[in-house]
């Protein structure tokens, strides 16, 4: 069956980008009867596998002063925390259990606004599983899973992380090799050993209700530098930045000159008695500029050689995650390698993993219960098989960049097709947009570029 309105606005995704842009719709006045569509395919809204409910109490990586979904009301978080938790401050590391609350909760507040605002809201518990560009009056067809045909306007895509990348040597028998480091049914209380591969903060997640569940459990951690991340610091503490930061990274000539300019900015104002972090939270509001400004080489010099520093530099985590962490390897339960997957075999006794220690040429060998692929999500979205990107890709619509970090948009959002033309009506909003921008993965940026495109949707830029 179809559906058809005068004008239709569908966001794909009810995740955190797609809640914080059909907030910010909701709240805007329409100048045209407008109908407001939010298609999730999980039963539950605004949570995804970040913020869903869990048996373990897994914490946000940052205070709760920074993750408002509203960027000019930075306290909305903090204000629906303290009605739950009335001693919560701003510097506390809450629930994210709790913040998927607060998502869900500011969605149904903007969502009583919406007839004054002259929007019809709808939530659809389906999948989108295809989009095809049609004649007018409408520009979409998008079919779902259940079989409806919706027409639609404008479409957002807010499809958040795309899954880990296979192992490609990993044996496909192995049935312990886990690719959901946050299933619970995978956190048996065995005492035999575990291997996690990747060290980032997946990898906290994973140790962490690991070892609420077995306390004695060894755990083996592999990534290529075997690099932590480090941890946060205070909200209320700030160190004055030098104002020749910015002048020196706007005119930095190369990728080269940028990591010297903030080391050397770093070390100084730690020498200082400031916090090396504030000289991070500055230069990560300049990223995306100096991102679009690297040619192609130099990107790829980034990921080679700088990533792994700015990663654990930039992704930091609670420091009483940290203190856990520090724990377990003080007393041999935790064990960072650095180096290379070499093979994964599953045995009558277990699974058996080799990889290569890094700068030496013999292999390590060890037999554990589980493997947990923390590696973070592939966002090669040539190798995606989701339904709707599979769909995307053959119609041409998405593009992947050069680096296969994501896909390609304009300044507005837009899905830049393979023809290298900004398809008019369809954008994407998500971590795919680290393509252009890099930082594209936490609070603080996506919530900006949910705000911004729900902002020209509303005034009627997006026709």
């Amino acid at each position: 069956m179809a559906i058809d309105s005068a004008r239709t606005i569908t966001i794909v995704g009810g995740g955190f980008c797609g809640v914080v842009a059909a907030i910010h719709v909701l709240r805007s006045r329409q100048s045209l009867p407008t109908r407001l569509v939010l298609v999730e395919r999980s039963p539950d809204i605004a949570r995804g596998a970040t913020y869903a409910r869990r048996p373990h109490p897994f914490i946000l990586n940052v205070p709760a002063a920074r993750m408002s979904a509203t960027p000019s009301d930075p306290n909305e978080f903090l204000a629906f925390a303290q009605t739950r938790l009335p001693d919560a401050t701003a510097e506390d590391f809450l629930s994210r259990e709790l913040y998927g609350d607060y998502l869900e909760a500011t969605l149904q507040q903007a969502s009583l606004l919406a007839g004054l605002n002259g929007i019809r809201f709808e939530r659809l518990h389906d999948e989108v599983i295809d989009l095809d560009a049609c004649d007018k009056p409408t520009r979409y067809r998008l079919t779902l899973a259940s079989g409806v045909v919706l027409n639609s306007d404008e479409v957002v895509l807010a499809l958040g992380n795309p899954p880990a990348a296979p192992l490609p040597i990993a044996d496909r028998s192995a049935n312990a090799l886990s690719v959901n480091p946050w299933n619970p049914e995978q956190w048996s209380a065995s005492q035999a050993p575990i291997f996690v591969l990747g060290s980032g903060l997946t990898m906290v997640d994973t140790v962490s209700a690991l070892n609420a569940r077995s306390s004695d459990r060894e755990i083996h951690v592999l990534s290529r530098h075997g690099l932590l991340p480090l941890s946060q610091t205070d909200v209320g503490q700030s160190s004055p930045l030098d104002p020749a930061l910015d002048e020196a990274l706007r005119h930095a000539p190369s990728l080269r000159a940028i990591v010297r300019t903030v080391t050397a900015v770093a070390r100084r104002v730690d020498a200082e008695g400031g916090d090396w972090r504030d000289v991070v939270m500055h230069v990560r509001h300049a990223v995306p500029t100096l991102w679009r400004r690297l040619t192609l080489i130099e990107r790829q010099r980034f990921l080679r050689h700088v990533r792994p520093y700015w990663d654990v530099h930039r992704h930091r985590f609670p420091t009483p995650a940290r203190a856990t962490l520090e724990r377990l390897q003080a007393t041999r339960r935790l064990t960072i390698h650095a180096g290379y997957l070499r093979h994964v075999e599953a045995t009558l006794g277990g699974i058996r993993v080799q990889w290569r220690p890094r700068g030496a040429t013999t292999l390590r060998e060890l037999l554990v219960e589980r493997v947990f692929n923390c590696t973070g999500p592939d966002y090669d979205v040539t190798r995606c098989q989701d339904p709707l990107w599979v769909a995307l890709r053959e119609r041409g619509y998405a593009k992947a960049d050069a680096l296969r970090l994501g896909i390609e948009t304009d300044d507005r959002l837009a899905l830049i097709n393979t023809a290298g033309v900004a398809m008019s009506g369809l954008y994407y909003v998500g971590p795919m947009l680290r393509a252009t921008y890099w930082e594209a993965t936490a609070v603080a940026e996506l919530r900006g570029h949910a705000a911004r495109l729900a902002e020209r949707l509303s005034a009627g830029i997006a026709h």
